[in-house]
């Protein structure tokens, strides 16, 4: 079985189409009610009849977009904030993947919601240890977005914050 059949499968299930249904929409679509002896062409036309019903196709692993919800953009906002404020050391998507991979055993594009308040919650426990209180007063206040707080930082501008605010 070629993948696509078995992709027209799986959006047969995921739509709900019993088989009476099935073999109807076939029918439809390219005129016999099976795929067994179906070109690619036919293969085709099948699965984009599925996509304008309803189907969407997802890949197999996670992709990225997992890495752009909004607990990743909290994490990074987390992350880059306390490296302007010289909490974290390094600043690069390298370390953050790292640590999140450490945390939680998987890479932030993979990670659940679940595991992403973790992290979150590890970062603020992180921010919380800061040693010198008014670093601490100050990397709050931006990722709070407060009025007060500092729009230059060590020499550079503050940026990250407007990823999320610190609940």
């Amino acid at each position: 079985m070629s993948k696509l059949i078995g992709m027209i499968h799986m959006a047969k299930s995921r739509l709900g189409m019993d088989d009476t249904t099935y073999r109807e929409f076939l029918t439809a679509v390219i005129g016999r009610d099976s795929l067994r002896g179906s070109t690619s062409g036919e293969q085709w036309r099948v699965m984009e009849e599925l996509k304008r019903r309803g189907f969407v196709p997802r890949s197999a692993g996670r992709t990225t977009a997992a890495a752009d919800s909004p607990q990743a953009r909290k994490i990074r906002s987390l992350w880059l904030t306390m490296a302007d404020c010289g909490i974290v050391r390094d600043r690069s998507e390298k370390a953050l993947e790292n640590y999140v991979r450490r945390i939680t055993g998987v890479r932030l594009g993979q990670a659940t919601v679940k595991q992403c308040q973790t992290v979150i919650e590890t970062l603020k426990a992180w921010l919380d240890r800061c040693d010198d209180p008014r670093i601490r007063a100050i990397c709050r206040a931006i990722l709070e977005q407060a009025e007060d707080a500092p729009a230059v930082l060590h020499g550079k501008t503050v940026v990250e914050a407007r990823h999320g605010n610190l609940q």
